[in-house]
C-alpha cells in the first residue's frame, strides 16, 4: 500500500472491533442516531460502549485507543501519537496476535476440563481478561456455565 489514509486506519479499527466483538461506535446510539444518555451518580452522561477501539489524532500523529467503562479512553500501545504508516503496522500486528490466539471459549473449556471444581468467581476473574467472554459468563449460573463449557 503506497499511502496510508485516515480512512484506511478507520477500516482496520472497524475490523478489529468486529473480531473482538465490540461495537463500532464508541457510544451507544438511540434509534434516531443521537448518543444515548443515562443519569449516573447524579450526572447525565453518554452511555459508553466499553472496549470499543477508536482512532485518536493529535500533534500531527495517530494512536489506537480503547473506551473504558468510566467513559475515558486508554492508550492501547502505551506510546504517543505516531505516523499513520507506523500505526497501521501496529494495528495489523495487534490483529494478527488476536487472530492467532485461542478463543476465550477454548481457554475456559481447557480450564474447566483440568479444574472441574473451579468456582464461578475465579472463572469470572479469568473471563474478565477474555472480553467479550466475560459478559457471557456474568449472566450464567454455576450450573449453566459448567454445562455450556463441557468438553
Amino acid at each position: 500500500m503506497d499511502r496510508i489514509t485516515k480512512a484506511d486506519l478507520r477500516r482496520r479499527i472497524a475490523y478489529l472491533n468486529r473480531i473482538t466483538g465490540h461495537a463500532e461506535e464508541p457510544y451507544k446510539l438511540n434509534d434516531d442516531g443521537t448518543i444515548a444518555r443515562e443519569t449516573r451518580e447524579g450526572r447525565n452522561r453518554a452511555v459508553v460502549n466499553a472496549g470499543t477501539y477508536t482512532l485518536s489524532g493529535a500533534y500531527g500523529g495517530w494512536n489506537l485507543c480503547q473506551m473504558t467503562r468510566g467513559g475515558g479512553e486508554r492508550n492501547v500501545f502505551s506510546h504517543g501519537h505516531v505516523a499513520k504508516r507506523e500505526l497501521w503496522r501496529e494495528i495489523n500486528a495487534y490483529i494478527e496476535g488476536i487472530e492467532s490466539r485461542p478463543s476465550g471459549n477454548d481457554i475456559l473449556s481447557a480450564i474447566l476440563k483440568h479444574s472441574p471444581d473451579i468456582d464461578t468467581s475465579t472463572l469470572l476473574a479469568i473471563g474478565e481478561e477474555l472480553d467479550p467472554v466475560a459478559d457471557w459468563i456474568k449472566n450464567m449460573s454455576d450450573a449453566e456455565l459448567i454445562e455450556a463449557l463441557k468438553v
